[in-house]
């Protein structure tokens, strides 16, 4: 993920966040240090999930299953289009049309599938409450929480050393 230090105007790759695991929802550290200028920013696109609290949507295995059955009967559709209407009546670019468009719905349905699997399986409960793990050791260090305090967010008073309550 690319972007500019608010101070340098530099643009920057930060490493400890393009590393993430790609299903982290942005429940990560938000405080980047320019490796240009060294300076500490905030960035709204990350969230510490100890302190914010997680979203539920994530567990919510409705909007994915409605996706994933959606997709599965375009898919089906579009298959059923190209294999069982005779050639002469379909042109060749619809059919390569249709050929492409259920590729694409099956590999967004199988996605959401497999979201699908992850949340009744609880594997992203337990993705969620590692990353909260994570959120809370680094809460414990007060170097970073006054770090995060100095440039405005909003850490609660749990995680405040005393002189800052």
């Amino acid at each position: 993920m690319g972007m500019k230090c608010p101070h340098c105007h530099k643009s920057i790759e930060n490493e400890s966040q393009s590393t993430k695991d790609w299903n982290s929802f942005g429940y990560q550290s938000p405080l980047i240090t320019c490796p240009k200028c060294s300076k500490d920013f905030l960035c709204k696109a990350f969230h510490e999930p100890a302190a914010e609290g997680i979203d539920k949507k994530w567990l919510n295995v409705g909007i994915p299953l409605k996706r994933a059955l959606i997709y599965t009967a375009i898919w089906a559709v579009c298959w059923s289009a190209i294999y069982f209407i005779p050639s002469l009546t379909i042109p060749l670019k619809i059919r390569v049309l249709l050929l492409g468009l259920s590729g694409l719905f099956m590999l967004y349905g199988l996605l959401d599938w497999w979201t699908v699997i992850r949340i009744k399986s609880g594997k992203e409960a337990k993705l969620l409450l590692k990353l909260v793990q994570e959120s809370e050791k680094r809460l414990q260090d007060e170097n970073y929480v006054r770090r995060l305090y100095n440039l405005g967010y909003k850490v609660p008073k749990k995680y405040l050393p005393k002189d800052l309550q």
